[in-house]
């Protein structure tokens, strides 16, 4: 998608070629295009570096000896080298952009439960774990980016119209599609968490918070005020923010009041690590529920998507038949108001 935009952009027009390879083994230099004697000389170049590096004594590698340790900023990293790296370097640039970013306060970044997301989103597929990724950092398709990258004339949410849609709005827009496939999230949450056996009291908890947040609304303090780690894990939450919870960003007493339900650690027990990924799951159903809407074809008039498709049309006639499969090169043969007449299914 970048390079064919640079491509629409530049002041000429570029046709693709075909150079075969390999030329100069059938005929002399001679004969050959400019285009195949340059395919010539950076074969012949790529074939000298290999030789050279082939040619080169072999580096014996000596292991480190145990005495050996890494510093980071005079801190040693003396165990589990792969993970002190990470969080020496890499947690450091995260704390920065989120706190630049204004997503979280400097004073309590300090106070999440970063483990727990770093586990949760480990245990993710990787076509997910990217998603989780862009989602939490507001960096994906929403209606706000999309006209930022100008892929869409309009910023609006497709079930409700309003403008600048970013991740908030599309876990709480006011549709009643929406609102029903929040409440079976909600459902199933109650269900995998009773499955835990968790205490009925922090299951409450947690789905009231999260409909308190959804619904803009103060959680009643009767839910918590009665049990000493539910009080200091909600007020703890609430100085993070719970724009965060819903993303995934825990206080660490969450895990705390979680570990207070059982009398024994067991593989069956509820942890942050877990419910934060059922958090990132409710996430992707809500955006998996907006895009069918987004994509319905009255939807795509709403959302002036005929007007989009037009300009994209007559950029590609404008273009030729360039980039197009040869089953499709007949429509640029077509006249611009014919084609712009054709429905959206065509």
């Amino acid at each position: 998608m970048a390079l064919a935009i640079i491509r629409q952009r530049l002041p000429i027009q570029l046709i693709p070629t075909r150079v075969k390879g390999h030329k100069d083994k059938l005929m002399s230099l001679e004969g050959l295009t400019d285009l195949e004697l340059y395919n010539v000389d950076v074969d012949h170049r790529a074939k000298c570096m290999l030789a050279e590096i082939m040619d080169k004594p072999h580096i014996e590698h000596h292991h480190l000896e145990s005495t050996w340790k890494v510093f980071h900023q005079d801190v040693p990293i003396v165990s589990k080298l792969d993970k002190g790296l990470y969080e020496s370097i890499g947690y450091s640039k995260m704390k920065h952009y989120y706190i630049r970013k204004g997503y979280i306060k400097e004073d309590v970044i300090d106070l999440i439960d970063w483990d727990s997301q770093y586990k949760a989103i480990k245990g993710l597929g990787l076509e997910r774990r990217r998603w989780v990724t862009k989602f939490v950092t507001n960096t994906f398709g929403n209606g706000k980016m999309m006209k930022i990258w100008g892929l869409r004339e309009s910023d609006e949410c497709p079930h409700c119209g309003r403008a600048d849609e970013d991740n908030r709005h599309i876990l709480t827009y006011p549709s009643d599609r929406a609102f029903q496939r929040w409440e079976k999230s909600m459902g199933d949450l109650n269900t995998y968490m009773k499955g835990k056996n968790s205490k009925h009291r922090v299951v409450t908890l947690i789905l009231e918070a999260l409909s308190a947040w959804r619904d803009s609304r103060p959680l009643q303090q009767k839910l918590y005020e009665r049990s000493e780690l539910s009080r200091a894990a909600v007020e703890e939450q609430t100085r993070i923010g719970w724009d965060n919870f819903v993303l995934g960003r825990w206080s660490k007493l969450w895990g705390k009041l979680f570990r207070s339900m059982y009398e024994k650690a067991t593989t069956k027990q509820l942890t942050p690590t877990l419910m934060i990924r059922q958090m990132y799951y409710i996430c992707f159903n809500m955006w998996d529920k907006r895009n069918k809407v987004l994509h319905d074809k009255k939807c795509i008039h709403h959302l002036h998507g005929k007007k989009y498709l037009d300009c994209r049309v007559q950029l590609q006639l404008d273009m030729g038949d360039v980039d197009l499969f040869p089953t499709d090169k007949h429509l640029v043969k077509t006249s611009a108001d014919k084609l712009l007449m054709k429905s959206l299914e065509y």
